[in-house]
């Protein structure tokens, strides 16, 4: 049932710095002037009423730390504006950004786990969260604190994603809350952002699959006006487990990895990509560390890029969990200083024009470690801090941690986008020709007639003995076309007893299905991504 939330916001304001602040232009690194940036990124915090904090108002007391923060933060009150040769550069004006106090007429505890992402009260807790476009001379930042009745409160921001990432924006949101609660700052923002530039001239020594673009662009089924976005939940317990049966050199493989390998194989099955299509994870890994690109503590610029794994759709989803998870760490590894360094270069020379938003490409982010659930404004560490919705960009899945109404901790999927079409052909509850060719045969006891190799039988092949000639046909499109003979034709020059076997073993997989999951009734949805997911890691344990 839906919550009945009404949200009344007083008019915007702009927040400038507490002080004076020097008014300069700044040049953004490399990494912040590109492309797949000019967005605005939202996240959001949750905090439970804490007694302590009685008669002290959320809003006043943020709202004052905020100017106060903006002194050392200063170029986040400016506005991006373009420079005198075409490229954007921060006008350090000192003009604010946006804070928007709001009173909620329901408590925290009424919103249950609907705060998960993708939280369907998003636009009351953060105004414009849509308002993604707006890069030039436009607030680079606007914060929405909202009240609940039982005195918990909500803090959501939006941030121009030139300006900082998630590690970024932490930095910025626990010197607030460090202000807020009267703590001394051990760490001072720096901008520095001239360590985060091309070399003279460019040296591009790496392939940088990832801003590979597709010839075939066009021919692609994704049509990002059908996309639809919907959170898959994992228990760490789950986790954990497969990762024990794993074969022992996997085994210290990271939850991120883990979790991605699965989800990057079950999105390829539920897409229905032709095996032959060349499918790519990329993984945002963050530059930041020794061994990688030595930036001082307190940089809170964009520090992110975006190696690839690569491979054939068939193979991925017919081999191992391991094999993804292979190709997963090797693109990991290779982020080193001088892979940073080749990537700066191959922005520099094409201008910042280059895109990770390709067909097929699927990019997965883990903001779980960037430290929004520990922002203490003095009420307390928040009950959820994270994305409140998917990822702004269609292709990005972000990952963050949650607990449940129950107090069990779960890894959150954040939307694994897929066309909404694609997603009926999936759907357990059976409005699909495609899936119900499969499943509706084997229940009537018929046998299954498929013609294309990502039909239902590839999406659900852990549920089917992986020889499918033993209880199905399998008749491919290319012969239908070239070939004079009718279905009727091909299908009756099959013998009798090879018929009469493959029915023997249609009637033993019945037990086995129950409209794609055995484990659940009619009545049961999961969409595409959800079902090919929980049957991946099913099969890997």
């Amino acid at each position: 049932m839906a919550l009945p939330l009404s949200v009344i916001r007083k008019e915007p304001q702009l927040i400038r710095p507490a002080e004076p602040t020097p008014h300069e232009l700044k040049h953004l690194s490399q990494l912040d002037d590109q492309k797949d940036l000019y967005f605005h990124f939202p996240m959001a915090m949750y905090y439970k009423n804490n007694p302590l904090m009685e008669g002290t108002d959320p809003v006043a007391k943020i709202k004052d730390a905020v100017s106060d923060a903006l002194i050392y933060y200063y170029p986040l009150a400016g506005r991006l504006v373009e420079g005198s040769n075409g490229k954007v550069v921060l006008d350090c004006s000192g003009q604010g950004i946006l804070f928007v106090e709001a009173e909620a007429n329901v408590t925290l505890e009424m919103f249950g786990d609907s705060i998960q992402p993708p939280c369907p009260y998003a636009g009351e807790i953060l105004l414009g969260v849509n308002e993604s476009q707006k890069i030039l001379n436009f607030p680079l930042m606007l914060i929405q604190v909202t009240r609940f009745t039982c005195g918990g409160f909500a803090v959501a921001v939006r941030l121009n994603h030139m300006m900082a990432d998630s590690v970024g924006l932490v930095s910025f949101l626990e010197c607030v809350a460090a202000i807020a609660r009267g703590v001394t700052l051990t760490v001072l923002p720096v901008w520095c952002r001239e360590l985060v530039q091309s070399r003279n001239p460019p040296k591009v020594s790496f392939v940088h699959r990832e801003y590979e673009e597709d010839p075939d662009e066009a021919t692609k089924l994704m049509h990002r006006q059908n996309i639809i976005r919907q959170s898959v939940f994992l228990s760490i317990k789950d986790i954990k487990a497969l990762q024990n049966r794993l074969p022992p050199y996997f085994q210290k493989s990271s939850m991120f990895e883990i979790v991605t390998a699965c989800a990057w194989i079950a999105r390829t099955l539920a897409l229905e990509i032709d095996p032959n299509e060349i499918v790519k994870l990329i993984c945002v890994v963050s530059a930041r560390g020794k061994d990688q690109f030595n930036l001082p503590d307190g940089y809170y610029g964009n520090a992110l890029v975006f190696p690839a794994a690569i491979s054939k759709a068939g193979v991925l989803c017919q081999s191992p969990l391991g094999y993804a998870l292979q190709l997963i760490q090797k693109a990991k590894a290779q982020v080193s200083e001088e892979y940073v360094r080749s990537v700066l270069d191959l922005l520099a020379y094409n201008k910042g024009q280059l895109s990770i938003d390709n067909s097929w490409n699927f990019v997965a982010s883990d903001t779980s470690r960037a430290g929004f659930t520990e922002v203490d404004f003095g009420w307390g560490k928040p009950i959820y801090g994270g994305p409140p919705v998917g990822a702004i960009p269609f292709y990005t899945s972000t990952y963050a941690r949650f607990k449940n109404s129950k107090g069990e901790e779960i890894t959150i999927i954040v939307e694994v986008t897929i066309d909404e079409a694609v997603a009926e052909t999936m759907e357990p509850s059976g409005d699909s020709h495609t899936r119900r060719s499969i499943f509706d045969s084997i229940l009537a006891g018929c046998i299954p007639v498929f013609f294309h190799p990502g039909s239902a039988f590839v999406q659900y092949i852990w549920y089917f003995p992986k020889n499918y000639t033993k209880y199905s046909v399998f008749i491919p499109e290319k012969t239908l076309r070239d070939d004079t003979r009718s279905i009727e034709t091909i299908l009756r020059a099959i013998s009798s007893s090879q018929v009469r076997s493959m029915r023997e073993e249609v009637i033993r997989l019945i037990p086995r299905i129950t409209y794609a999951d055995p484990r659940s009734s009619l009545e049961t949805l999961e969409d595409a991504f959800d079902t090919a997911l929980r049957g991946v890691i099913k099969t890997s344990r």
